[in-house]
């Protein structure tokens, strides 16, 4: 049988299903022991659920069947008690539902020290592994499978939880779309594959016995999807059943009755397919829930992790799907929205109570599993992503290949020093798979945009990182203002603040700074340099004269939340003239391009509010006269966009599924001078450490710390100075 249905069913059982788990490991296990004999009973059971029948003497073999999650407590309760009512067992057969793996060496090392019993642990992974023969025992996991899992499958598709789509045929095609999304070739129109996806998905639990007609399908689907031209869509979801419908295909047609339904190798195919898909479901929740816990400074049997998991996916789940409708609004209004942590904590906050731990610990939970997640989830959430974001079309408009080539397609993209700091950070990271930002960028690089700057944005970045070299020198007690942006990176990568000026000297001197930073973004990101001064000065004096006033109140408002005394009139006046290049240049640069919002060759890539809000600012400033799109892209639409996009084709798979589905950087901004310090006390108490051990140690326990200040993560370090001082001097690190 197929794997993924049998560990789904293994996965579902709770601590009520004892009796079903107990006869389908009995069952499963009498190949291996046919003297295998059940000894539970209302009188109790000894400490024991089976043993193996021996004439001549007492069993020195014994099984214990559990669904407990608690499976080490569970184990040494089991042994103690057999201490007391067979005190000759020599071996313990332990089978649960649990993933269990190495986890349990070092209780069998001490029950073979202590107990002089041996343990054979027979967890999820072991059960798995034998289900297909022989056939006796893949019988008893298909049963499993079929009270357990299909029941589920055969419904909604998906498991029940705070899934933020209502209705069970939206959450149907929803889960279509998402198993379809990662098999679909780069090459297929987009538009065919949905509504083939569609098509299976009101289908689904269809057979011989039980069909529908071609009306059927076409009033489930036309719920989901909005009517376009007259006779689009019955065109759409017609052409659909043609092709799926062809000799051998997924689905068969009576014509005779006009009716449709699934084949069975289909329908099988689908049943396995959704059971990795809710197992995977199950991996993300996991992982959400250990991080929140961890964050939370919580105890893991003090709160159910399981619900936590499932309330934090649909947290998560949530964010994603509004922003899937963002970007498909985005085609139409021109208007990009980034997705950053305060959408995720007004998102937990609403939830409430119901989480168990404090809105802050979830957000950092849902940020750090974004950032570094594990294989198998950044594929899960990668395919959420996109699912997500071809269902918010489909809603929009039934012709999603015509929606995704209307935007751009090739062109130049210039960055703005929001978006090229965090490239020069993530230099500091040692794992590849963890510079998102840097792949985001390669995979539009290699997909045929051109990465641009400003003369502007070089001479920002330049002052940022002599910013950088005088934090440096200046005593950190005397130092007025926010810890420079790439140094607190490059101290939460590890590495000693001793060593950064010489590791600075690596991306410009002090000759001609300017040049050398502008070689370094070519040489390292292929980042190219054009001015857009010349379109700007030449644009309408009323444009000019509106964006200046809005980058003017944006920097003077950003000046006082500092240190005044850190940026001068000057400095605000020369940041000032490069966002309004930024703007203007390239609206104008649009001048001669596509008048469809999301259809220019020329874009703006940005981090900050104020640039992918400045549609609707400039709209308040100048009425009608306002330009009709904006120029700003966020980092999350690019990389939406080059997974759906027409430039897939161009994408590896691998560099696809690494693209981040949605990217934060505030973790690594603005760290209290008091962690830096920690940083430094942890080193110097460790210094006979090696280099990239102690570098990994400091990382780990800064991060520690981080992660158990929630609003820190969400952006709020200055508020949080004076409780990361407090704790940190309450560690044990810092006090060694």
């Amino acid at each position: 049988m197929p794997q993924s249905r049998f560990e789904l069913a293994l996965s579902l059982l709770s601590s009520s299903d004892w009796r079903a788990f107990e006869k389908f490991a009995s069952e499963f296990l009498a190949v291996e022991f046919p003297s295998l004999r059940t000894t539970a009973s209302p009188a109790g059971d000894g400490g024991r659920d089976a043993e193996l029948y021996s004439p001549l003497e007492d069993s020195t073999v014994v099984v214990q069947m559990s669904v407990q999650q608690d499976w080490n407590a569970k184990i040494r309760q089991t042994v103690k008690r057999l201490g007391e009512t067979l005190p000759g067992v020599t071996e313990l057969i332990y089978a649960t539902n649990q993933s269990i793996g190495a986890d349990a060496d070092e209780l069998k090392r001490k029950l073979r020290t202590d107990a002089k019993i041996s343990l054979d642990i027979r967890d999820r992974h072991w059960f798995v592994e034998r289900a297909n023969s022989p056939a006796q025992r893949a019988v008893a996991a298909e049963t499993l499978a079929k009270q357990f899992v299909d029941p589920l499958i055969m419904s909604t598709g998906v498991q029940g939880g705070p899934v933020p789509l209502r209705g069970e045929e939206a959450r149907i095609a929803l889960l279509q779309l998402a198993l379809d999304v990662e098999d679909t070739s780069s090459e297929r129109n987009l538009t065919k594959s949905c509504f083939e996806s569609l098509v299976v998905a009101a289908l689904r639990g269809t057979s011989a016995d039980e069909m529908r007609t071609r009306n059927e399908v076409h009033r489930t689907i036309a719920a989901l999807v909005p009517a376009g031209v007259p006779g689009q869509l019955e065109a759409l979801i017609d052409g659909a059943l043609g092709r799926l419908a062809k000799k051998n295909g997924p689905i068969k047609h009576h014509r005779s009755s006009d009716q449709f339904h699934l084949s069975h190798a289909e329908s099988t195919l689908l049943k396995e397919q959704t059971a990795r898909f809710l197992i995977e479901e199950q991996l993300l929740g996991d992982e959400l829930a250990a991080r929140a816990l961890r964050a939370s400074g919580e105890e893991q049997g003090e709160i159910d992790s399981e619900e936590l998991g499932v309330v934090l996916r649909g947290i998560l789940e949530t964010v994603i799907l509004q922003r899937a409708e963002d970007f498909a609004a985005a085609v139409t209004t021109g208007e990009s929205v980034h997705v950053d942590a305060q959408a995720l904590l007004n998102e937990a906050s609403r939830t409430g109570s119901s989480l168990g731990v404090p809105p802050e610990s979830a957000v950092v939970a849902i940020q750090d599993v974004l950032a570094t997640p594990s294989p198998s989830t950044t594929s899960h959430l990668r395919r959420l992503a996109d699912s997500y974001t071809l269902f918010a079309f489909l809603r929009q408009t039934p012709d999603v290949q015509k929606v995704v080539l209307t935007v751009f397609s090739g062109g130049k993209i210039w960055l703005d020093t929001s978006a090229v700091l965090p490239l020069i950070a993530e230099t500091v990271l040692d794992s590849p798979e963890h510079r998102q930002y840097t792949q985001l960028l390669r995979a539009a690089s290699d997909a045929g945009l051109e990465l641009l700057v400003t003369p502007g944005v070089i001479e920002e970045v330049e002052r940022h990182l002599n910013l950088c070299a005088a934090f440096c020198h200046v005593p950190r007690d005397e130092w007025s203002g926010r810890v420079p942006f790439i140094y607190s990176a490059y101290i939460y990568s590890g590495r000693a603040s001793g060593t950064f000026l010489s590791w600075l000297e690596g991306i410009r001197g002090r000759a001609r700074p300017e040049d050398d930073v502008r070689d370094y973004l070519h040489d390292l990101f292929s980042i190219g340099e054009e001015s857009l001064e010349e379109l700007a000065d030449s644009a309408d004096p009323a444009l000019r004269a509106a964006v200046k006033e809005l980058w003017m109140e944006q920097h003077d408002q950003r000046r006082q939340s500092m240190d005044p005394g850190q940026m001068d009139p000057g400095t605000v006046a020369r940041l000032v003239a490069h966002d309004v290049e930024n703007t203007i240049g390239v609206l104008e640069m649009r001048k001669t391009e596509s008048a469809s919002p999301m259809g220019y060759r020329s874009w703006w890539l940005t981090m900050d509010r104020t640039a992918l809000r400045i549609k609707s600012y400039l709209r308040d400033r100048m009425g009608s006269e306002a330009p009709t799109s904006s120029p700003a892209l966020s980092p999350d639409f690019l990389s939406q966009y080059l997974q759906l996009g027409p430039m897939r084709a161009s994408l590896e798979r691998g560099d696809s599924v690494a693209l981040p589905v949605i990217l934060d950087v505030s973790h690594l901004e603005n760290v209290p001078r008091a962690l830096i310090d920690f940083s430094d006390e942890f080193r110097s108490n460790h210094a006979g450490v090696e280099e990239r051990v102690l570098r990994r140690m400091v990382r780990d326990q800064m991060d520690e710390q981080r992660t158990r200040l929630g609003p820190v993560a969400a952006g709020g370090w200055n508020a949080m100075e004076k409780s990361i001082t407090d704790r940190i001097k309450s560690t044990p690190a810092a006090s060694e």
